[in-house]
């Protein structure tokens, strides 16, 4: 396969919502804290509005950025696979591909799993991605034909 594919964050409808939502809680707390502080309210109240600010603003604050990256998350090249996310991406040939599976389903969404044949294992979270999981899997499928799919990712992917 000659072709090289970039994959790139999610900017979808519901990666918009989900941000709008974040930032609606860093402002409802911040509408809670300055209405206890001018009550004098010390307690449960406060303390509500200081998770909703910092939860918002930390994890509102991550997927904001994630989703105004616009560089690739992924890259498929004739030479190999390659997850820009690492601190070092590092090109894994398509020879190295033995097996994929997945992990997923929870509250961080999924995860590829790929065997490499020499016994190790990459993990590649791909929740924030703009791909399916069908789409992702076919698409590692198309580089590396050598790559069993286990078979609970086989039934997952439908």
């Amino acid at each position: 396969m000659g072709r090289t594919v970039h994959i790139y964050t999610d900017r979808g409808a519901i990666s918009i919502l989900l941000v709008a939502i974040k930032g609606a809680m860093v402002v409802f707390g911040i509408v809670i804290l300055v209405q206890a502080f001018f009550r004098g309210e010390v307690g449960q109240v406060l303390w509500i509005g200081l998770v909703l600010v910092l939860g918002g603003a930390v994890f509102g604050g991550y997927d904001l950025i994630k989703l105004l990256d616009r560089s690739p998350q992924l890259t498929f090249s004739p030479e190999g696979f390659v997850d820009h996310r690492v601190a070092r991406p590092v090109v894994i040939p398509w020879e190295k591909f033995g097996s994929l599976g997945y992990r997923g389903g929870g509250s961080s969404g999924w995860t590829l799993e790929i065997f490499a044949t020499d016994g190790g294992h990459v993990l590649v979270p791909a929740s924030h991605l703009a791909v399916t999981p069908k789409e992702l899997a076919r698409l590692v499928q198309e580089y590396a034909p050598q790559a069993e799919v286990d078979q609970r990712f086989r039934l997952w992917l439908g």
